[in-house]
């Protein structure tokens, strides 16, 4: 309602004779509306301005989720150490978190070195940094509010927008950045699905009374 009713009528309002980014370089408001109506003007600017948002909910939300993160893992790395863990009742083990760790070097390594994924070590840290935080917020939004509501696409966006911008200031660019680009945010958007999925099977499993070590060996 806020994209259609608000926020098209003003782009067309106030700037019809300007151009604006992303839109091709040159071609005024006018002119993409008179090409494409208010479609065009969704395609060229709405739809970032959604990814933004879902982006900037999404760290918020992250951060409200941050003592419960920092209490999580604090009690993994006790658990690391071979030291006592509050909540050792059977519905309460997870996976240890060594094995957590491997498992990530792991996938930096493989992607990294699989010829048919070009990302260089730095794409391949990316893809950890915002595995880590896209899959919380996916994990959230999913266990509060079910999988339908799972942002794939904005957190897609989002990730293809900053990546395509830190790989610009480290000397990737020209299709060798695009194809970086986008296979970061090919993999993202499988880590956000994932999340969710697993956020949905976990609290299925707490409902029943599941063991979540094994689920999550499964």
């Amino acid at each position: 309602i806020v994209g259609w009713l608000v926020i098209i009528p003003m782009i067309c309002l106030f700037g019809p004779d300007t151009w604006l980014y992303p839109a091709d370089p040159g071609v005024t408001i006018s002119q993409l509306y008179a090409a494409g109506g208010a479609a065009a003007i969704w395609s060229k600017y709405v739809k970032y301005i959604g990814a933004g948002a879902i982006a900037t909910g999404g760290i918020i939300s992250l951060i409200k989720s941050l003592p419960l993160i920092i209490s999580t893992f604090r009690d993994s790395m006790k658990s690391m150490k071979g030291g006592s863990v509050k909540g050792t009742a059977r519905t309460d083990r997870d996976l240890p978190m060594n094995f957590i760790l491997i498992g990530i070097v792991a996938m930096v390594v493989i992607i990294w070195a699989v010829p048919a994924i070009p990302v260089n070590p730095l794409g391949a840290l990316l893809i950890v940094i915002f595995g880590f935080f896209f899959a919380t917020v996916s994990a959230r939004m999913v266990g509060l509010i079910g999988s339908s509501n799972n942002p794939v696409s904005g957190m897609a966006i989002a990730t293809l927008i900053i990546s395509t911008l830190i790989l610009k200031a480290t000397g990737t660019t020209g299709t060798t950045g695009m194809i970086g680009s986008i296979c970061i945010g090919s993999i993202i958007c499988i880590v956000a699905a994932i999340a969710g999925d697993t956020s949905q099977d976990l609290k299925t499993g707490f409902i029943v009374g599941a063991t979540p070590k094994l689920q999550q060996i499964g």
